[in-house]
């Protein structure tokens, strides 16, 4: 992995720091966020009950998440020699950890996303004291 920045910005106008490049490289991929959240809600699960959690799946566009996941450290394989014989997906600590950021956006999209909340709580424009701070922001950024 890429040494990153502490900062949020590199010190490149308009790049995006490393932190949020080597998050969203990860995380960002179709399938990952959900696969993720499954394995927090379950803890373990093989294969096919990740599948069939997710609903949709390719199963080769979910093999795929899972190997890559796994080579990122997010997730654990374990082959179990039970009969039958199978495979368990776990999170690794690393993974575990997205729980509050999966919890944070999960709360942030039923808020503005979800038809259902859309629908009682429509977005609202920027509060009078907001678009004061705003118009100053861009007066001072027009120059």
């Amino acid at each position: 992995m890429e040494n990153c920045e502490n900062s949020g910005f590199s010190s490149r106008p308009g790049i995006y720091s490393c932190a949020v490049e080597q998050a969203a490289r990860i995380v960002g991929q179709k399938w990952t966020l959900q696969i993720v959240n499954v394995l927090i809600d379950f803890g373990e699960c093989r294969f096919c009950e990740l599948q069939e959690a997710l609903g949709g799946v390719n199963p080769s566009t979910l093999s795929a998440r899972l190997k890559m996941l796994e080579e990122e450290g997010l997730v654990g394989r374990t082959q179990v020699s039970a009969m039958p014989p199978h495979v368990v997906y776990r999170l690794t600590e690393m993974g575990a950890q997205l729980s509050s950021a999966i919890h944070e956006l999960t709360g942030w999209s039923r808020r503005w996303l979800c038809a259902a909340d859309a629908e009682s709580q429509p977005a609202q424009a920027v509060s009078p004291s907001s678009e004061t701070e705003l118009s100053g922001f861009q007066t001072l950024h027009r120059n």
